[in-house]
């Protein structure tokens, strides 16, 4: 039953981007209509993206489509439920649109409207969209397509993505080198200051140093993937590095329940999958081990050494997508097992591994800013009051 319910509300909605009558209604050029994922709460590229948007112009008209429509929102964000009726009139009716995701359902696009496709993540390392089109599912691509036909911006913090966005996504607006939103709370925050607080917060003291775990979603469960061998990782990391350690774990939110599981095969471990902010547990830590999370790249932008662990590591080199070869260019140690997470520690130097982070941010022609969300979100307020902007 449910599968005919879904099949049936695709078909509504399919025909209602068909024959939805955008034109009866006017274009209100003080509305943007904001969504992540969608329908996630308020979060992401966008929600950072909205908030600057508030902060320039608190009379402006932000409308959040999120699939729980009493999903909690900061003030001056009005929450519509998204894929209803009452969306597709925001959509309508909106002067821009700001999405981090392909759209599935949306109004036909008039003439003055204005769409910024603010993607999600730093640097693809899995290929993606046109580059992996022969492995993508045939109605995924058609959204996509549709989609990138409809963008008018895209935004990125580097050569090596903006090369891809302008190749890969169907799209023939133009890239903003802004940056990335989701950067700008690491690059140019008081880092010292802010591990500092949140120390404090996780009780642990101003001296002891920090081994931030932080792996991404699994399809399947198994608790022994998130083995570090705890006991003799502290051992390792104080015998190489000094000082007194101690190990916060961060899981992916869908697999939240298994926190306890993980932490009773780490004794000792912290579990900091519920703590809010992911950025201050990064800046926090000395040393960052994670797997193919975009975890990586908020590290290296902290300046955080880096480790990745991934026992699957053949397998996501040589998945049905395939990678970018950037991925042989990464800056980071390499481990596929607890005991190669040892040597490489007992390996590293933090002299070599500066020179690395510095020679990987010059391949991929950084030029990240800091302040993306204000830069986008002054822009944004400008195109809809029809000003010219330098989009160089």
């Amino acid at each position: 039953m449910s599968g005919f319910i879904s099949h049936l509300k695709y078909i509504v909605l399919k025909t209602l981007d068909t024959i939805y009558p955008s034109d009866w209604f006017r274009i209100d050029t003080n509305k943007v209509v904001v969504s992540s994922f969608r329908g996630k709460p308020y979060s992401g590229n966008p929600g950072r993206i909205a908030t600057a948007l508030h902060a320039l112009a608190p009379n402006l008209d932000i409308v959040w489509l999120a699939l729980d429509p009493n999903a909690p929102a900061p003030d001056g964000v009005r929450v519509v439920k998204y894929d209803s009726l009452a969306s597709y009139r925001e959509l309508a009716t909106a002067k821009a649109w700001v999405d981090d995701f392909r759209k599935k359902y949306f109004p036909r696009k008039k003439k003055g409207q204005l769409y910024y496709q603010v993607w999600h993540g730093v640097l693809p390392l899995k290929k993606i969209e046109r580059d992996a089109a022969s492995n993508l599912d045939q109605m995924y691509l058609n959204e996509a397509k549709r989609d990138g036909k409809n963008t008018d911006y895209m935004l990125a913090g580097n050569d090596f993505t903006e090369q891809i966005y302008e190749n890969s996504f169907w799209f023939s607006g133009k890239v903003l080198r802004y940056g990335t939103p989701s950067l700008d709370g690491i690059i140019g925050a008081p880092r010292n200051k802010i591990a500092k607080d949140t120390k404090r917060q996780l009780g642990l003291s101003d001296t002891k140093k920090v081994l931030f775990y932080c792996p991404t979603f699994r399809d399947h469960f198994e608790v022994a993937d998130f083995d570090l061998h705890a006991v003799a990782l502290r051992q390792q990391l104080s015998k190489c590095l000094g000082g007194e350690w101690t190990i916060l774990i961060r899981l992916h939110p869908n697999a939240r329940e298994h926190e306890a599981e993980v932490l009773h095969t780490n004794p000792g471990a912290i579990g900091v999958t519920n703590f809010p902010d992911l950025s201050a547990l990064i800046m926090t830590a000395d040393l960052v081990v994670t797997d193919f999370s975009s975890v990586m790249f908020d590290s290296l932008y902290a300046d955080r050494p880096t480790f990745i662990l991934a026992q699957d590591y053949e397998e996501y080199i040589n998945g049905e997508r395939g990678v970018y070869d950037i991925i042989n260019k990464l800056p980071f140690t390499v481990t596929k097992t607890p005991e190669e997470l040892l040597a490489g520690i007992e390996n590293f130097s933090p002299e070599t591994y500066a020179e690395k982070r510095q020679t990987f941010l010059r391949l991929i022609g950084e030029h990240e800013t800091g302040k993306s969300a204000f830069l986008l979100a002054k822009h944004i307020l400008a195109k809809m009051k029809g000003e010219t902007v330098d989009d160089a």
